[in-house]
This record gives structure tokens, C-alpha cells and sequence, in this order.
């Protein structure tokens, strides 16, 4: 069971990671990437950052991106956040916004069968 301390660092980083993406748009892709949750773990030391992006076919090169970026990204933290350790991140694409549109289209589509059955 998560804390309230962790939950409330985890939500201050993700704020300010989706502000420094869009102030700090050094990379295109920065502008195409929505931070979605953060999961931190118990001693604060290390945060699972989830992200999505808009279009699936740019997940690796936003996550390469982001790896990459990692070190920037934590000394952002380090400077707008009051924390004793920057947290180690490590970043994750979020699947369940694909997920959620998957089950959408099939619902949708069944919904679309059933209307062509004839009624009884």
C-alpha cells in the first residue's frame, strides 16, 4: 500500500515533468509525449515515470529519448523539487490508453452486430 508521501511526490514529479517537457521542447518529440502517472517507490530513491504519446509509432524513439534525457530531467527535478534524493527514473510507455481504445472499438463493435440481428 502506497503512503500518502509517495503519492504526493510522485504526482509534484509528474507535474513537473510534463512542464519541463513542454518548456524544454529541445526535442520534437518532447511536444508529443504526455506523462500519464508516476510510481515511486518507498524510500522516494527511484520513480517509474508512464508516458504515452499520440501516435504508436514513435513509442521507441520517446522512450529512447527520454532514457536518454534522463540525466536533464532529474536535474529539473533536482532544482523545482525540495527532496532530500532526486529520484533514479526510469521511464515506462503507458499501454493502458491503447488498451482502453482497443475495448472501445470492440464494444463498438459489437454494439454494431447486434443492431444487424433481426428482432424478435
Amino acid at each position: 500500500m502506497k503512503n500518502k508521501r509517495q503519492v504526493r511526490v510522485g504526482e509534484q514529479i509528474q507535474r513537473t515533468l510534463a512542464q519541463a517537457l513542454i518548456r524544454q521542447a529541445r526535442e520534437p518529440v518532447f511536444l508529443k509525449i504526455t506523462i500519464t502517472g508516476v510510481k515511486m517507490s518507498p524510500d522516494l530513491a527511484y520513480a517509474k515515470v508512464f508516458f504515452s504519446v499520440f501516435d504508436d509509432s514513435i513509442i521507441k524513439e520517446a522512450q529512447q529519448i527520454l532514457q536518454e534525457k534522463t540525466g536533464f530531467l532529474r536535474k529539473i527535478l533536482a532544482h523545482d523539487l525540495n527532496l532530500r534524493i532526486t529520484p533514479h527514473l526510469q521511464f515506462v510507455h503507458d499501454e493502458s490508453i491503447s488498451y482502453g481504445r482497443h475495448m472501445s472499438e470492440l464494444i463498438d463493435e459489437a454494439l454494431s452486430r447486434d443492431e444487424k440481428l433481426p428482432k424478435e
